[in-house]
């Protein structure tokens, strides 16, 4: 044995027994590892949630609004639909949830492509479940088949950029359960294409669950009866002579928001005379924003649309009134019993009116952009009775002289409580001949004047101030409110060092808050019609 092999022996006797202890002391370790392991795993619910918790995670997905980029901000309502394709990730976490993600055919039942073979792998995850169907363009033959072998399967359906007539052809079958329905019309079809009249005819006239229907650019209503129809929003829809047969088979509305087109170039084609009213008792919230001269579809409603008491209405003109739509809401105004009446005249930057009317359990908001100098105070006084006019507020941006509107409209609201005006236009007022002519402007006045007039003007302001007071005998005025709007600290103090130097008895306030003409609180909100109220389907 040479010396290399005597010293290789050697060093293994010594180190054998160590490696030994090694080896029993990484067996105790594992086994140990192992049985705590199995302990946490038995005893946790962290690393494996219960599936009735998965499955509400996983119905949280991202809706596939990025299929859609220009319907993103216009839609009354969420969409039901789940984007699919996120839930690829989550299958890879573990197998559990893979397992857990498979199973449940509810998730598989919504539908955002219509791409091979992603849509084929969704049908078949999704059994017999539930469909929500959001896509663009034209119902493929996959699809469509689907509806046509299963239509009660088909809860909610969003088709978006499709020609009409094609969408008639895809759904030519009942369906019993759906829920929610939007159509939005492709923009290379043109205006009032008389195929959209075929296109009316869907689910072989039977859709008896829909309650949510959203309509944008396409002329299509619905020749058959909705006993459930509660939502409708119509985005620049033309076809006004088929709406009010439309809406006379939704007689359970409850929402119908309207927005006509914008572009001067769409035609607004004559409608024929229609004669009889349509009444929707149910209806509970109204919003019609219109921008143009012409409003047929807006004209329409409102002359033939019977509003209930109850209804809370939004009304927005981007031009004048018309006398039909004047007398229509005169209409309402006597139905819901209006109390109170609130007027803003140039409120917009320029000759703009807003008005806003308030009865026991109903509401209204009327805007209009553009204000016929020679009949608004008629028109005003047409729409409401003068002795509800409770406030009447001037903008300083004002620009005509106010004292003939103001004379005209003031002889006819004997009831007023508030006046806003600025001092030009206080200064206008108090120098009005109201000898021969008196003007009676009620039992309590309240001036809101902003404080930057008042200072830059001082003088003239001390001036007027105290000849509005005098003259509160002659304007037949018993109380005489100032209201001075701040914008800070600073001129706060200043206006009362300004105000205690009056020796007029007069009540005067000023504030950092200016006083505005609030929205009632049963009034829709003044935007966009189609976002009057949200939905996301069940």
């Amino acid at each position: 044995m040479s010396p290399k092999q005597v010293y290789t022996h050697l060093i293994s006797c010594e180190m054998t027994p160590t490696l030994n202890t090694l080896h029993a002391q990484l067996k105790f370790l594992e086994t140990t590892f192992l049985s705590w392991l199995a302990t946490v795993r038995s005893s946790t619910n962290i690393n494996r949630l219960p599936v009735e918790i998965l499955e509400l995670i996983f119905a949280h997905v991202p809706e596939p609004f990025e299929l859609f980029p220009e319907e993103k901000h216009a839609s009354p309502w969420s969409y039901g639909v789940l984007d699919i394709c996120q839930l690829g990730p989550a299958m890879l976490v573990c197998r559990h949830w893979r397992n857990v993600i498979i199973a449940n055919q509810a998730l598989w039942g919504h539908i955002s492509s219509q791409r091979q073979p992603a849509l084929q792998r969704v049908l078949r995850g999704s059994g017999v479940s539930p469909l929500h169907v959001a896509v663009s363009g034209a119902i493929g033959k996959t699809l469509s088949r689907t509806f046509r072998d299963t239509p009660a399967r088909l809860r909610e359906l969003h088709v978006h950029d499709v020609d009409l007539t094609e969408l008639a052809s895809s759904l030519t079958f009942p369906a019993p359960e759906l829920r929610s329905l939007t159509i939005s019309k492709t923009s290379h079809c043109g205006y009032d294409n008389p195929n959209d009249a075929k296109a009316s005819i869907l689910f072989q006239g039977a859709a008896p669950a829909l309650q949510f229907l959203w309509l944008r650019d396409a002329d299509i209503y619905l020749n058959f009866h909705l006993p459930n129809l509660t939502h409708l929003t119509l985005t620049a829809c033309h076809g006004a002579s088929r709406l009010l047969p439309f809406l006379s088979n939704t007689p359970n509305l409850v929402h119908l928001a309207i927005s006509e087109p914008v572009s001067a170039s769409i035609p607004q084609l004559e409608s024929p005379p229609i004669s009889e009213l349509v009444a929707l008792p149910k209806l509970r919230c109204f919003a019609l924003h219109t921008s143009r001269d012409v409003s047929k579809v807006g004209g329409l409603i409102l002359s033939h649309l019977v509003l209930g008491a109850d209804v809370a209405a939004y009304i927005k003109y981007a031009a004048k009134w018309h006398r039909p739509h004047i007398q229509a809401l005169s209409r309402w105004s006597v139905t819901a019993s209006v109390t109170r009446v609130s007027v803003v005249v140039g409120d917009y930057g320029y000759q703009g009116i807003r008005i806003q009317a308030v009865g026991p359990s109903g509401s209204i908001c009327l805007e209009q952009g553009v204000l016929e100098q020679d009949t608004w105070v008629e028109d005003l006084t047409t729409l409401f009775s003068s002795a509800h006019i409770q406030e009447l507020w001037l903008s300083e941006r004002w620009e005509e002289q106010p004292t003939p509107l103001l004379k005209t409209l003031l002889r006819r609201a004997p009831h007023l409580e508030r006046l806003v005006l600025n001092v030009e236009q206080v200064d206008e007022l108090v120098d009005a001949p109201t000898v021969d002519d008196p003007v009676c402007l009620g039992r309590s006045i309240t001036y809101v004047l902003p404080f930057d007039v008042v200072r830059r003007e001082l003088e003239k302001s001390k001036l007027v101030l105290q000849r509005l007071v005098d003259a509160r005998e002659r304007l037949r005025t018993p109380e005489v409110t100032l209201v001075f709007c701040v914008d800070n600290d600073e001129a706060e103090q200043d206006a009362r060092a300004i105000l205690e130097g009056f020796e007029t008895p007069v009540r005067y306030v000023v504030t950092q808050t200016p006083p505005r003409m609030t929205m009632p609180s049963t009034c829709p909100v003044p935007e966009y019609p189609c976002h009057a109220w949200s939905m996301r389907s069940k």
